[in-house]
């Protein structure tokens, strides 16, 4: 906040301090592999939760189905 305060009182005394919003330099461009590295991490996260919740849900039917016995992989 102090800090737009200052820039005012500046641009009160000079107009060259005052930006232009227009201008290209001022813009904040996001890149492709900033977009994808986004993209990635969202898909990730949301795989891990599914994943995870998937393995507790079979881990529980495992546990406490009544047929829980037959639906175990025998070892040879």
């Amino acid at each position: 906040m102090a800090l737009m305060v200052r820039r005012v009182i500046l641009a009160l005394g000079d107009e060259a301090d005052v930006d232009d919003k227009d201008y290209y330099g001022n813009k904040r461009l996001e890149m492709a592999g900033q977009l994808l590295a986004l993209l990635f991490e969202d898909l990730f996260k949301r795989y891990n939760s599914e994943v995870s919740s998937r393995s507790f849900a079979f881990e529980f039917l495992c546990n406490f189905h009544p047929l829980s016995e037959q639906l175990k992989v025998q070892e040879i």
